[in-house]
């Protein structure tokens, strides 16, 4: 009985030592929640390499999707510790509703705007007036909702008075990289993408610069959210995107960094 009692109360005196490892652990795993626009998805897995080079050893897991979704997400409570959009407008809407932390935010970077077209097609389409042409049937676009890129492709389109007569054309897309999939697939003849997006293509397709006048300057605004500003590694993380490194591997993809 009493070789019962000592185990039992053996037991009982390791029980918060057991637990207490466990709650370390987890404590002890740092991890950093980064949303991004679609557009930003292999330069920031490329930055993500050389912030953990240097020694870093938390955790940087991204979302990449349409900025208008992902605004729409962090809006609702989804875990987010940094956002960068596509637009202002996005970023905006959750400044205006108190979710960043406003004295973090910063303009990263800039970008421009591009007509892909594929391999089939390239031959019949050298400006953005040929897309009026009966051999182009299908042109794809970004919900204009919710993507960025749909919205200045848009906005071009109505400056240069093309998008009414295009408009039966459309193929409506989730974000950027499903326009770029779509013509690399040949689901549509042509698309409008970013440039980055073009530069990082698989196949032989043209690439043609959107008139700059056509469309306002395309931004990627970047921020800390509220609840994660006094988060160290987030803050560590948020700095390395505007250091001398981070700058060199933006301009690589193709980026203007601000």
């Amino acid at each position: 009985m009493r070789k019962i009692f000592v185990l039992v109360t053996s037991l009982v005196m390791l029980l918060p030592v057991l637990f207490g490892c466990s709650s370390k652990t987890d404590t002890d795993e740092k991890e950093v929640m980064v949303f991004a626009a679609a557009s930003l998805k292999d330069v920031l897995e490329e930055i993500d390499k050389a912030f953990q080079a240097e020694g870093n050893d938390s955790k940087v897991t991204f979302v990449f999707e349409s900025s208008g979704t992902l605004q729409k997400q962090i809006a609702e409570g989804a875990p987010c510790d940094i956002f960068v959009s596509a637009a202002k407008s996005n970023m905006d809407a959750l400044e205006k509703d108190d979710i960043i932390a406003v004295d973090t935010r910063k303009d990263l970077l800039s970008n421009q705007l591009t007509l892909i077209v594929s391999k089939e097609s390239k031959q019949s389409v050298n400006t953005v007036n040929d897309l009026l042409a009966g051999n182009i049937s299908k042109v794809a676009i970004g919900e204009t909702a919710t993507v960025p890129a749909g919205k200045y492709a848009k906005e071009s389109l109505e400056n240069l008075k093309l998008w009414q007569d295009l408009e039966g054309k459309f193929v409506l897309c989730n974000n950027v990289r499903q326009v770029l999939t779509y013509v690399e697939n040949g689901d549509a003849e042509c698309g409008f993408v970013y440039k980055t997006d073009a530069l990082i293509m698989n196949k032989d397709c043209k690439m043609i610069a959107m008139p700059a006048d056509s469309y306002g300057e395309i931004v990627y605004p970047a921020a800390i959210m509220v609840d994660s500003k006094d988060n160290e590694e987030v803050k560590a993380f948020y700095q390395f995107l505007s250091s001398d490194k981070a700058k060199n591997i933006f301009e690589q993809f193709g980026f203007v960094v601000k």
